[in-house]
């Protein structure tokens, strides 16, 4: 999760990575982020499962749902969608208010245990391709088109596509 003050070389540095491999594992095509932004650390994957990202939650409690604000969600709005509530997110957000943004991600809370199974949400950029969306999270073409019922491999920019687990 970035934090203010964060640069790309700065999380890099912190996490033994490149800036370059930042930007490949987060399909950026620019060094600009934005405080509260969730970002992928390549070759993390594994420890993240086993140490919860390092944050001293739980395993359990780092399998939540990533939401990707559109324009016009709110925080109820997004509670609402999942099940959570405004003060669950704020506080698995480190939100001081109610104030989000289009584009940034936030995690859910999983409150109601199994039914909401951890699903991360991608929103499609210029030139994103089905294939290269599956690469960068490690999925195939056949599980991103099953996951959003899309009979085609056509997608378009501001489309938001489920990414399901892969063990």
């Amino acid at each position: 999760m970035v934090r203010r003050g964060d640069s790309l070389d700065r999380i890099a540095r912190r996490h033994g990575a490149t800036v370059e491999g930042l930007r490949r594992a987060n399909g950026l095509t620019s060094s600009l982020i934005h405080p509260g932004q969730s970002l992928r650390i390549p070759g993390a994957e594994g420890l993240a499962d086993r140490t919860a990202g390092g944050s001293g939650e739980t395993p359990a409690a780092a399998a939540a749902v990533v939401h990707v604000v559109r324009r016009g969600d709110s925080l109820d709005r997004i509670a609402r969608l999942y099940g959570a509530t405004v003060e669950a997110l704020r506080r698995a957000n480190g939100l001081g208010s109610s104030l989000i943004h289009p584009g940034q991600s936030l995690r859910v809370p999983r409150e109601r245990g199994p039914a909401t199974a951890a699903v991360t949400l991608h929103v499609v950029r210029r030139g994103d391709t089905l294939d290269r969306i599956a690469r960068l999270y490690g999925a195939t073409i056949a599980a991103l088109r099953r996951a959003n019922g899309l009979r085609s491999s056509l997608i378009h920019p501001g489309q938001s596509l489920r990414i399901p687990l892969t063990r």
